[in-house]
């Protein structure tokens, strides 16, 4: 792609938007790997419902799922006695 990019004079924007991605991943329970497609809106699409588990943990750990900080978490709650 960055080849062909170069060889007609192209550029990709500085600042680029992306409005998909898509990966196959194979499991190893399934002789052809299966589609996800993630996009914005946090929307992960996937085939099997089943899969949910092991695709939200392949996109934790490949840095698509962001968890925050647990400064910006809420403050624990407080009696109205002071307790």
């Amino acid at each position: 792609m960055f080849a062909s990019l170069a060889a007609r004079h192209g550029h990709l924007p500085a600042n680029p938007r992306i409005i998909k991605a898509c990966f196959k991943v194979k499991f190893a329970d399934s002789k052809n790997p299966r589609s996800v497609k993630i996009r914005p809106g946090n929307i992960a699409e996937y085939m099997r419902d089943s899969d949910a588990v092991l695709i939200e943990q392949w996109l934790e750990l490949r840095g698509f799922i962001l968890h925050e900080e647990a400064s910006h978490q809420e403050a624990p709650a407080t009696s109205m006695d002071g307790n």
